[in-house]
């Protein structure tokens, strides 16, 4: 028998060689019908039936012999071109599986890792915007369960550890202990294999929502931020930078952000500083590190001597900002977009200074200045910043409000099931700044204002989110024997017209506890609604109380929750009370617009930090 196999074996393969496919097939499952465990039989015939079937093939061949390298090789081709195939065809789900296995074969095939991180990062950023960072790690496990060394995938797994939004108040401390034993892991992975693939790595994904927490980040961001320095310096020379300026020389000022554009970043800070700065003393230019250009863009590079858009490259961006040799250079937000975090890892100014458009130190040595708000900051806000902190007076920008939109139909109560009895306080903020632990206020408000209603809004980035606020919700208002359908309302995402007419609707504001509101609450003034805020410990937490400090409404800036929860329910039982507030928030918002001494202040700023050089 093995005899006869052997001569039907060579007389297939020749058929095969040859193009006489069919006839090959025929011998092939001849052979298999005599002996089901001949290998080579297996591997032949699966390289003419092609697709699933010849995958089935392969994979029998393999079982019965695990060392058949060409098997194992034409596995792995298999499996890729069935993976590629339906990834091309945007069938991700099924073809995550063929390359997950094509590259437990063969590990270190760039291709394969190439299109396997591709394919897994997709998923894993779809499960993420759906809501779901447990499908999204579980893709990612699955890939680095058989390749443990990509680094895209590390670095991805690590940030997937901070959800958006928290299920409870325990699973805040559970995440973000996660997230320092991840981070800690990164930076083990790096010591011992630097290379290329970091870089990329950084912007697949960024830590923007640590800060959500609620807690002090100065130490997990040091470790992050570190870890993007040693990264972007191992892969870039040292830049030729400006010395200082010379007697009566303008100081040249970069500023690089990813959002001149119609956004809350470009509206505060970055417009009002660009628009009001002395261009007869200082040089600005502009680098806009996205593609993304609208009319605002165009109003933006008016602003600047330069204005360069992008996307470039690492090595092209260099480029340009050395052709201006800016003494100082400002990103304004890093942490938000991947371009500017690259370029802040790097040196490519005397000096270099961050903002609070993403109001946490950045944790970077190449970042030399923070620069806040005197009213934001507390006395010892110092310690949460690796920055000098620079303390810019008043609330640091330089704000004038916004057009009013206006709808062909103006909106009433009673589209939304609102009644004129009903006290309607409104919570515009991003659900992700509404944290567990607070989620008891609004039944003990509603406790006491019966006819309370509270207004959310459902976030762009899924339902799932909205799904577990809503649980969190449901669970608090039980707690104090209420229903939470009686007096909750989750709006879904609507344009900014519409949500600027429906909070016009409300009797009230309640601001987000630990991260308040700031553009919301400056866009909100022209309606003359009182707004409850506590402030927290870090500056994030104190933009709304610093608002009403400069004009002058300090009766609903509450000193701790009770005192928050005494406020809001104080406004709603008394009217009279809260026209009072209407009245004088009316009388003093002017206190709060075009303030020109935060923009004496940061021009003091330039000129003694370039004195220092």
């Amino acid at each position: 028998m093995p005899h006869s196999i052997s001569r039907l074996l060579l007389e297939a393969i020749t058929h095969h060689q040859q193009g006489r496919g069919a006839e090959a097939k025929e011998i092939y499952l001849k052979i298999i019908a005599l002996d089901q465990n001949n290998a080579a039989a297996l591997n032949n015939l699966a390289l003419i039936i092609g697709g699933d079937d010849g995958i089935d093939l392969l994979s029998r061949a393999l079982a019965l012999k695990p060392d058949y390298l060409d098997a194992s090789n034409n596995l792995h081709v298999a499996l890729h071109r069935a993976g590629l195939s339906l990834a091309v065809q945007g069938m991700y789900e099924k073809a995550a599986p063929y390359l997950l296995r094509a590259l437990s074969l063969k590990p270190d095939h760039k291709e394969t890792r190439r299109n396997a991180l591709s394919v897994v990062t997709h998923l894993g950023l779809a499960a993420l915007a759906k809501g779901s960072n447990k499908d999204a790690s579980g893709w990612l496990d699955q890939l680095l369960k058989v390749a443990p060394d990509i680094v895209e995938a590390n670095v991805l797994h690590c940030i997937l550890t901070l959800p958006r939004i928290f299920s409870d108040e325990a699973q805040v401390e559970t995440q973000r202990k996660a997230y320092s034993q991840s981070l800690i892991a990164l930076r083990q992975a790096y010591d011992r294999t630097p290379g290329a693939d970091w870089e990329n790595a950084i912007g697949v994904a960024l830590p923007f929502y640590l800060p959500y927490q609620g807690e002090d980040d100065r130490e997990l961001q040091s470790i992050y931020g570190n870890l993007v320095c040693r990264i972007m310096a191992d892969r870039y020379p040292p830049a030729n930078l400006a010395g200082p300026p010379t007697d009566g020389e303008p100081i040249r000022i970069g500023i690089v952000s990813d959002f001149f554009r119609q956004h809350s970043n470009w509206k505060i800070p970055i417009k009002g500083w660009v628009s009001q700065i002395d261009k007869n003393k200082f040089r600005l230019f502009g680098y806009h590190t996205s593609h993304d250009h609208d009319c605002e863009t165009s109003i933006a590079a008016s602003f600047f001597e330069r204005f360069v858009q992008g996307p470039l490259s690492i090595p092209d961006w260099r480029t340009e900002i050395a052709t201006d040799r800016p003494h100082i250079l400002i990103y304004p937000e890093i942490g938000i977009a991947a371009m500017p975090l690259k370029l802040a890892g790097l040196r490519l100014a005397p000096i270099q200074c961050t903002s609070w458009g993403q109001p946490v130190t950045s944790g970077m040595p190449t970042i030399d200045y923070y620069l806040s708000s005197d009213l934001m900051e507390v006395n010892d806000s110092d310690k949460y910043y690796t920055e000098q902190l620079i303390r810019l007076p008043n609330l640091s920008i330089y704000y004038q409000p916004q057009p009013q939109p206006s709808l062909p139909l103006p909106l009433t109560r009673d589209q939304f099931c609102l009644n004129s009895k009903n006290v309607v306080y409104w919570c515009g903020q991003n659900l992700s700044k509404f944290l567990p632990k607070y989620d008891s206020v609004f039944p003990r408000i509603a406790q006491h204002v019966q006819a309370s209603r509270f207004i959310f809004h459902e976030p762009p980035f899924g339902k799932d989110y909205t799904e577990i606020f809503q649980s969190r919700l449901c669970k608090a208002f039980n707690n104090f024997g209420l229903n939470s359908d009686d007096h909750c309302i989750i709006l879904p995402t609507v344009p900014f017209e519409i949500f600027s007419s429906i909070q016009k609707l409300c009797d009230v504001i309640l601001d987000s506890i630990d991260w308040s509101g700031c553009n919301t609450t400056l866009e909100s003034l022209l309606h003359d609604i009182p707004i409850v805020t506590a402030p927290g410990a870090f500056m994030r937490g104190r933009h709304t109380s610093a608002i009403l400090n400069m004009m002058g409404v300090t009766e609903t800036i509450a000193s701790g929750i009770d005192g928050y929860v005494e406020i809001s329910t104080k406004l709603g039982l008394d009217p009279a009370w809260r026209q009072f507030i209407r009245t004088k928030m009316a009388l003093n918002v002017h206190k709060v617009y075009s303030d020109k001494s935060c923009i004496s202040g940061l021009e003091s700023f330039f000129v003694s930090a370039t004195k220092a050089l």
